[in-house]
């Protein structure tokens, strides 16, 4: 019944996505009048395009052009249109873009990030963060630089074309690197983002070299990103591919991702404590409560080619909570040879990865990665949930910690190096309802591939190399009885074991 339920979903976000830039929209004032479109070629418009001359303003003018009295803001309908294109062979080099409502942004030449910090505006952070996402060498940075392309409380909008956006992340990445003055600002940039948006699709372009993560959707519904291509090299600084960040209805399918860290990572805002964000929100605060809200919800990940990069995550940022998640029919680690770099390059790192830090609180449940085919990461399966968090404060008293519960692996494959599945979780929270079912690993370098801590319920089933069952058996010894209750839960054979009492969990701690 999941499964049908999120199929219709899926349907009506795709039949969402397309019927936001077709057709008539009988919510118009007028149902009568067809959907008016004002199409900018930007070259005609006083954009000079030769990739030297900074076209900011002109560009900043022409997709400000709407008549926002046009716009009949009294529903979510879009009876007139702004649709601006940078035509193939033209370069156009900008600070920072905003996109409003009822636009199509169309790429067929290239749009280029300016190399400079110069005009570069900075924003406040989100209040789901409470700080900037990138965290400068662990210091504390506030605000964040403006995202390159940027919408925020919009709908109806459409990032496309058969072009390129480039990033110029070399530039953001040597000031990361060398810890330059700029950065210590603010976090580098997004390439794209979206904040609290509606009917959102980016298709069919090219994304290249971002300063920070690559696509962005935060706070947003109904987000349809397909057939994009994205490319930064290998170990790019915190370069992810497509990071939905606290959406609901977000369908990510048929894109071709190399990047320098997370293909797709989903998140969920941040509060917490842990040893290097020790002063951001905190989950006990009632500012955060209302963050608490807003969690990720009903995500499809679907039909991708990853290749270098580190696959697909779920986290770290998790506070607001994540559910609903289903990877499915994904190839991850596939080799290439880099853009920059003529040495070959894989995929690396865990392909499949839950992570999180129990002091981050929230709960990341019914996430479902299925039939998905991994090459050449250097591991298979990770779930973590003491991400970063080696040194952490201590947790107060009635803190709310992270709960992972109903997470399913089943039909994955791991047939080139990726060579282990770990499940890791704490002894102060353990994982609930873990699946892992008719998973085959084809190359270990061991004999036993599997690792596991403070699983507290599973159901395991059918995984080649054998073992896994007896791994989960044993991840409570040490800190509980031995003894293993069996409980028959939906006609499904369960195992789960004893609570953990709060004597053996510090013991546990202690231990570690």
């Amino acid at each position: 019944m999941m499964r049908f339920t999120t199929l219709f979903q899926t349907i009506l976000l795709v039949c969402t996505a397309r019927s936001s830039f077709s057709g008539t929209l009988s919510c118009c004032r007028n149902a009568k009048d067809s959907i008016q479109i004002r199409t900018i070629d930007v070259k005609q418009h006083g954009v000079v395009g030769d990739g030297q001359h900074d076209d900011t303003a002109t560009m900043r003018r022409v997709l400000q052009s709407l008549d926002g009295a046009l716009h009949d803001d009294m529903s979510s309908c879009c009876c007139h249109k702004l649709h601006v294109i940078i035509p193939k062979d033209v370069v156009v080099l900008s600070y920072p873009l905003n996109i409003t409502s009822c636009t199509i942004l169309q790429i067929d030449g290239v749009l280029l990030a300016m190399p400079s910090t110069e005009h570069w505006p900075i924003l406040p952070p989100v209040n789901i963060y409470g700080n900037s996402e990138d965290t400068y060498h662990g210091a504390r940075i506030i605000n964040q630089y403006h995202p390159f392309v940027y919408a925020a409380h919009a709908s109806h909008i459409r990032i496309t074309g058969q072009g390129t956006i480039h990033g110029n992340g070399h530039f953001w990445w040597q000031m990361f690197q060398n810890a330059s003055v700029p950065l210590q600002l603010g976090g580098r940039p997004n390439l794209i983002q979206t904040l609290d948006c509606n009917d959102v699709e980016i298709d069919s372009i090219t994304l290249v070299d971002s300063a920070f993560w690559t696509v962005h959707p935060m706070l947003s519904r109904n987000v349809h990103i397909h057939h994009v291509i994205i490319r930064a090299p290998m170990y790019a600084p915190n370069v992810d591919g497509i990071d939905p960040d606290s959406c609901h209805n977000v369908m990510i399918e048929h894109n071709d991702v190399a990047c320098g860290d997370d293909h797709i990572a989903i998140k969920a805002g941040l509060c917490g404590l842990s040893n290097d964000r020790n002063s951001i929100n905190n989950c006990m605060d009632k500012e955060w409560e209302h963050s608490r809200s807003v969690p990720t919800r009903n995500v499809t990940v679907r039909h991708n080619v990853f290749r270098t990069g580190m696959g697909v995550a779920v986290g770290s940022e998790s506070s607001g909570g994540i559910q609903d998640v289903h990877v499915y029919n994904n190839t991850i680690g596939v080799c290439q040879s880099g853009h920059d770099d003529p040495q070959k390059s894989c995929g690396w790192g865990p392909a499949l990865h839950l992570k999180t830090t129990i002091t981050r609180s929230g709960s990341i449940q019914n996430v479902y990665f299925e039939n998905n085919t991994v090459y050449n990461n250097s591991m298979f399966i990770l779930v973590e949930t003491n991400y970063h968090g080696e040194n952490r404060p201590q947790i107060p008293d009635r803190y709310p910690k992270t709960l992972v519960k109903g997470i399913y692996f089943r039909n994955n494959r791991a047939i080139g190096t990726a060579t282990a599945a770990i499940f890791r979780c704490d002894a102060l929270d353990p994982c609930h309802e873990i699946h892992v079912v008719n998973n085959y690993i084809a190359n270990s370098r061991n004999d036993d591939p599997w690792g596991c801590e403070y699983i507290q319920s599973y159901h395991v089933e059918n995984n080649v190399p054998e073992g896994l069952d007896d791994c989960m058996a044993a991840s409570m010894n040490g800190t509980a009885s031995n003894v293993v209750t069996k409980v028959n839960s939906s006609k499904k054979l369960w195992l789960q074991h004893p609570p953990l009492q709060k004597e053996e969990r510090m013991a546990a701690i202690a231990h570690k």
